[in-house]
C-alpha cells in the first residue's frame, strides 16, 4: 500500500492529479485556482490556532528590541563612522528587517505546526513554480510569491524527520515593484510633464494644484521646508498650509527636489558628487562589516534561529549582506546630499508622512547630522490598534509628530510618555486632511434607490506577516471573504462597491478578483482606481472587516459605518475606540456572524447610530512650525 502523499500547493500546476493525497494550499492564489479545478484543500490555517501564533507578542516585541540594540552595537565597533556619529543602522531600518525576520519566523512556526501533524510515513510534495531568487528585504514584504518556504520546508521535515519531494515548474515572471496602481486624471498629466521634461513649468503647476495660485505665487516670508513627498493626500493639505502661511516650500518629487515659490528645479540627487572621498570610506567600513557579518552570522543571528526553531542564520544571511552593501550604501550617499543641502538652502525642517523609504530615512538622518534642522512626521494612517511597530517607525524618527485626529493625539501621547523605547518626540495634532473630509458631509448626497454602500475589505500581501500589529492571515480570509461577497450578492436590495487597494501584485489582484469577476454578482461592482475617500460622497454607507483609515474618513464625512474586526484581534484595539464607536465597532469570528451584522446595519431604522463626530481641533501644522524650531 503506498504511502498517504500530502500536496503543499504554493502554486498550482494543473499538470498534477492531486487525486492520490491530501491538498494543502500555501497562498490564496493557489486556493483560488485550486478551487477552479472543483480540487479540495485544505488551507494551513487549518492546522494551528492565531491566538498560539500570537500569544507572547509582547515579548518577543521586547526581546526584538534587544536583540537589535546587540545587533546595532557591533555594526558600530565595525563601521567607526556609525560609531561616532551616533548611527543606529538596524534601528534606522527597523521597518525593513523587521518584514523579513518576523515573515521567516511565523512560516517556521506555520510549517513546524503543519508537518508536525503530517502523518510520519506520508511524502510530503512542495509545489512551485520556478520563481528568481529574492535579494531584499522589501522583497518578502510586499511580492506575493515572497515565501520562504523552498529555503525553510527542507529544515523543518529534517527537523521531523519527514520525506520531502520539491516540485518546480514553469517559471512566475515577476512583474513591477508593489506600489500605487496607475491612475488617471491630473496626476498623471503633471506626471507626464515632468517625464517630458518640461521642468520649467511642472512645480508652478504643481504648487498651484495643492495650493491654488493667489497662495503660492506671492513672496514667501516664513522659513525654509522641505517635504520629502509629492502627490500624498495627507501631506498636500499641510505643504498648502504652508504655503498660505509664507514658508518657503521645497518639494522632492521622485529624485529632484523643486522650489515651488521660485517655481524651479532647486537640486537633482542625480547631480555627481564633487568630493566622493568621505562616502568612500563609509562604502568600504560597510563592507567590512558585511564581511564580519558573514564570518558570526550563527552568533549574531542566534536570537532569531531560536525563535524560529531551526538555524536560518544562511538565509538571513542573504539579505543582510545586500542590505549592508547596498541599502546602507544608499542610505549614506543621499544622506550626504540632504545634508549638503539643508545647509546650503539653511532648511529648517524637513517633512515627510513616512519613514520607510530610502529618501525618507536620509533626510532623517541628514537632518539629525546637520543638528539645525527638524524633522516632523505626519501622519498617513489611521487605526484603533496599539501598535508597537507603528511606534518605532512612525515616532521614534521624528522630532515631531502632527497626527490626524483627537484619538491619535492621545494615543501617541500615551505611548511616548509609558514606552521605554521611545524618545521625547512631541505630539501635536494637526488634523487638515480630516477637515477637509469633513466638508463632504455638508454636500448633499445621492437619494435614490438602491442603497449604495462601499466596502473596503482587508489589504494584505500573501506572506507580509508580522508580530505586534494586527495582520490577517491571508489564507483564512480569502475564505471567508468568499462566502461572505456570495452571501453580499443575496442582498439584492442594496449596491455594494468593492474598492480595492491601490496596489499592484497582492495577493488579492490573483484570487479575490477574479473569483468576484466569474460570480458575475449583479449588485457588487468593482473600483480598482483612486483612493477611497474620492468615492465617499456617492455612497450612502460604508462597511470594512478590518478597521483602519477608512473608519475615520467615513466617520469625519458623516456617513454611517460599519467596522468589523476579527475576534482575534480584539486585545490589540485601545478601549477608547469602543467607548466612542458603540455599534460601528463590532467583532466577527465567521461570514455568517459578518452578514448578519451587516444586515442589522443596513436595516437599522436609526442609521444616526452608526454615525460619530470625531475630536478635531482647528489648530494649524504652520503654528507648530513657527514654534518648534
Amino acid at each position: 500500500m503506498n504511502n498517504l502523499r500530502y500536496y503543499l500547493v504554493e502554486h498550482y500546476d494543473p499538470s498534477l492529479s492531486y487525486d492520490d493525497g491530501v491538498i494543502i494550499s500555501l497562498t490564496s492564489v493557489a486556493s483560488y485556482y485550486l478551487g477552479e479545478a472543483k480540487i479540495s484543500y485544505k488551507i494551513i490555517e487549518d492546522y494551528y490556532r492565531e491566538e498560539d501564533l500570537r500569544k507572547n507578542e509582547n515579548e518577543y516585541f521586547f526581546s526584538q528590541l534587544q536583540w537589535l540594540d546587540g545587533f546595532d552595537k557591533f555594526l558600530q565597533d565595525q563601521i567607526p563612522y556609525a560609531k561616532v556619529n551616533g548611527i543606529r543602522f538596524g534601528q534606522l531600518f527597523f521597518n525593513r528587517i523587521k518584514y523579513l525576520v518576523d515573515p521567516l519566523v511565523i512560516q517556521c512556526f506555520l510549517l513546524s505546526q503543519l508537518i508536525s501533524k503530517l502523518d510520519p510515513n506520508g511524502e510530503i510534495i512542495y509545489v512551485r513554480k520556478r520563481i528568481p531568487a529574492l535579494t531584499t528585504m522589501q522583497d518578502l514584504k510586499h511580492d506575493e510569491s515572497a515565501s520562504c518556504f523552498e529555503d525553510l520546508l527542507p529544515k523543518i521535515c529534517q527537523k521531523y524527520n519527514r520525506n520531502l519531494r520539491i516540485h518546480l515548474f514553469g517559471e512566475e515572471i515577476l512583474g513591477p515593484a508593489h506600489g500605487p496602481a496607475k491612475q488617471k486624471g491630473a496626476l498623471s498629466f503633471f506626471s507626464l510633464l515632468k517625464q517630458k521634461g518640461y521642468e520649467s513649468i511642472y512645480p508652478t503647476l504643481l504648487s498651484i494644484k495643492i495650493a491654488g495660485a493667489a497662495n503660492c505665487l506671492k513672496k514667501g516670508w516664513g522659513k525654509n521646508v522641505l517635504f520629502v513627498h509629492s502627490g500624498s493626500f495627507h501631506l498636500n493639505p499641510v505643504i498648502a498650509v504652508c504655503l498660505k502661511e509664507g514658508f518657503n516650500v521645497y518639494l522632492l518629487s521622485g529624485d529632484k527636489i523643486y522650489d515651488l515659490r521660485a517655481r524651479r528645479l532647486l537640486y537633482d540627487f542625480r547631480t555627481p558628487v564633487m568630493d566622493s572621498s568621505s562616502n568612500d570610506e563609509v562604502i568600504f567600513q560597510l563592507q567590512h562589516a558585511s564581511q564580519q557579518l558573514a564570518a558570526n552570522a550563527g552568533r549574531i543571528f542566534e536570537w532569531i534561529s531560536e525563535r524560529a526553531g531551526v538555524d536560518i542564520s544562511d538565509i538571513l544571511l542573504r539579505f543582510f549582506r545586500i542590505y549592508l552593501e547596498e541599502t546602507c550604501k544608499e542610505l549614506i550617499l543621499k544622506t550626504h546630499q540632504f545634508k549638503d543641502f539643508f545647509e546650503k538652502h539653511q532648511v529648517a525642517w524637513m517633512v515627510s508622512h513616512t519613514s520607510s523609504d530610502i529618501f525618507s530615512k536620509s533626510a532623517m538622518l541628514a537632518a539629525r547630522l546637520n543638528g539645525k534642522t527638524k524633522a516632523l512626521g505626519v501622519q498617513h494612517g489611521i487605526d484603533p490598534f496599539y501598535d508597537r511597530v507603528w511606534h518605532v517607525t512612525d515616532l521614534l524618527p521624528f522630532d515631531y509628530y502632527a497626527t490626524t485626529d483627537g484619538f491619535s493625539e492621545n494615543k501617541f501621547r500615551s505611548a511616548v510618555s509609558k514606552e521605554p523605547y521611545l524618545n521625547g518626540c512631541e505630539i501635536y495634532q494637526a488634523p487638515h486632511y480630516l477637515k477637509r473630509l469633513e466638508r463632504i458631509a455638508k454636500i448633499k448626497r445621492r437619494q435614490w434607490p438602491p442603497k449604495k454602500v462601499l466596502y473596503l475589505p482587508a489589504k494584505l500581501s500573501a506572506h507580509g506577516r508580522y508580530f505586534n500589529a494586527m495582520v490577517y492571515p491571508s489564507l483564512w480570509y480569502f475564505e471567508y471573504q468568499k462566502q461572505l461577497l456570495d452571501m453580499m450578492g443575496q442582498l439584492t436590495d442594496y449596491h455594494f462597491v468593492f474598492k480595492h487597494a491601490l496596489t499592484i501584485r497582492a495577493f488579492a489582484d490573483k484570487s479575490i478578483l477574479p473569483y468576484i469577476k466569474r460570480k458575475q454578482y449583479k449588485n457588487i461592482s468593482v473600483i480598482t482606481t483612486r483612493h477611497a475617500h474620492k468615492y465617499l460622497n456617492a455612497v450612502d454607507a460604508v462597511f470594512i472587516d478590518r478597521p483602519t483609515t477608512v473608519l475615520f474618513e467615513a466617520t469625519a464625512a458623516q456617513l454611517p459605518t460599519l467596522a468589523l474586526y476579527a475576534k482575534f484581534s480584539e486585545s490589540m484595539i485601545t478601549p477608547e475606540m469602543f467607548k466612542y464607536f458603540g455599534p460601528t465597532l463590532q467583532p466577527f469570528s465567521t461570514a455568517v456572524e459578518a452578514v448578519q451584522k451587516l444586515d442589522q446595519f443596513l436595516k437599522t431604522p436609526d442609521p444616526s447610530v452608526y454615525i460619530h463626530r470625531l475630536p478635531l481641533r482647528a489648530d494649524s501644522v504652520g503654528s507648530l512650525m513657527a514654534q518648534g524650531s
